[in-house]
């Protein structure tokens, strides 16, 4: 997640903008899976990248394989049957299923779930005279825009912008504990169970196996043993509006860390956005 110093002075103007400036990096999530982020090399889809290991080869070809053919039998179903009926069949159940409503008694589950489809048709025939594909397209984007740029927030906000600089371990300095005891745990208010408790990332860092309708209670048991190397988050209210301060303060100040030294800490560049090519390109010319 950090950036080495020399990889970040031998960005170019557009490249550092486009990767500190709000909105842009909210963004970027996709991008990240097929490239990862700027100075690093790999695909989160090609089994033969420098992120897996050997052995790990199979069953990232098979996943991607699999989720390739989810996604194309989705559009062809889409195009053969409709979009309401595609949603009815698969994306209702997929959003109950991935969010608390499981937890619902069966007959409440079946009424909701009757009562969403039931208002997805008359949004269907209340709009098919305005051209049904456009407006459900433009739908659509804007979820999945939303979605993108929460999980970017969410991602970034459990590894940057605590109140005071957080060490970053490299070489005999590193080990699994001291990495997972300098992430950070969030509030998300009334997101909370939405998002499956992940605001507990500390405790998932340190133990993943752990089933998110675990992590609070495993959270409270561990807060006396890790003592001071814990940090309180700071509590929420409704919704947290207070992490979109902490994302802004943490864009504008922690830009790298030092290419020396095994404990280091981000660093800020007062000239971010001078237009200026990267060193190399100067390099080159002499």
């Amino acid at each position: 997640m950090q950036l080495p110093e020399k990889v970040y002075k031998n960005l170019d103007t557009s490249t550092k903008f486009m990767r500190f400036t709000i909105p842009l990096p909210m963004f970027a999530y996709p991008i990240y899976l097929w490239r990862r982020s700027p100075g690093k090399k790999g695909s989160h889809f090609n089994p033969y990248s420098d992120l897996f290991a050997p052995h790990e080869r199979k069953a990232v070809l098979i996943s991607t394989l699999c989720w390739t053919s989810m996604v194309l039998l989705l559009l062809y179903s889409s195009f053969l049957f409709g979009f309401l009926p595609v949603l009815k069949i698969y994306g209702i159940p997929y959003l109950v299923s991935h969010s608390p409503l499981p937890s619902l008694p069966p007959c409440l589950l079946a009424f909701l779930f009757s009562s969403i489809f039931t208002a997805a048709r008359v949004l269907y025939y209340a709009f098919v005279s305005i051209e049904i594909c456009h407006v459900t397209r433009l739908i659509i984007i804007r979820i999945y825009m939303i979605f993108v740029a929460w999980l970017d927030m969410v991602t970034y906000l459990h590894h940057h912008g605590y109140e005071q600089k957080l060490p970053w371990y490299r070489g005999k300095e590193w080990s699994y504990l001291r990495g997972g005891l300098t992430t950070i745990d969030r509030d998300y208010g009334i997101i909370n169970n939405i998002h499956h408790d992940i605001g507990t990332h500390v405790i998932h860092h340190l133990f993943p196996q752990i089933p998110h309708y675990h992590l609070v209670e495993a959270t409270r048991a561990a807060k006396p043993v890790l003592g001071k190397y814990y940090r309180e988050p700071k509590k929420s209210g409704a919704f947290p509006w207070h992490l979109f301060g902490y994302l802004a303060r943490s864009l504008g100040e922690d830009h790298y860390v030092s290419d020396t030294g095994e404990v280091v800490f981000y660093q800020s560049d007062p000239e971010i956005f001078t237009f200026s090519k990267p060193n190399n390109a100067k390099t080159k010319s002499n």
